[in-house]
């Protein structure tokens, strides 16, 4: 997906430059992910896109943050991570090993960029887990916080 700044000029749209430019890390079998607008501070947005890849059993989910950082249309990547895994297409109904998804929190504060949880919880080897990690905003993108 592209977004472009366009100038009419001389009777007809032209376009001035390519403002935003962002492909599906897993490739991509039918839509491209929406993007959903999300507020990450005190007047600052972001873009999420969640995008998802299936194939040979297995299916794969890709988080993607992209911030709006001025009027200009300038955007930049601040976070890129895997969201969720499933392989129940290995397996008869109930037995698969792996199948988890991901859900985004953002946890306002007092700050100029919220801190985020991402959670993902289902099964991993086997096993229920649930994993909770919180990302900070730090040197322009998010970080995952290790303490």
């Amino acid at each position: 997906m592209s977004w472009y700044n366009l100038k009419f000029e001389n009777n007809k749209w032209n376009i001035k430059d390519k403002i935003l430019s962002i492909e599906p890390d897993y490739g991509s079998r039918g839509s491209f992910p929406t993007p959903e607008m999300i507020s990450i501070g005190k007047d600052k947005i972001a873009f999420k896109y969640v995008s998802s890849y299936g194939g040979q059993g297995q299916f794969e989910t890709h988080l993607d943050l992209v911030e709006y950082v001025d009027e200009n249309f300038k955007f930049k990547s601040i976070l890129s991570l895997d969201y969720g895994f499933s392989d129940a297409g290995y397996y008869a109904e109930g037995e698969e090993h792996n199948d988890s998804e991901g859900n985004i929190l953002i946890i306002k504060k007092d700050k100029p960029y919220y801190d985020i949880l991402i959670s993902k919880k289902g099964k991993k080897d086997k096993k229920e887990y649930e994993e909770n990690q919180i990302y900070m905003y730090q040197k322009g993108r998010y970080i995952l916080d290790k303490n």
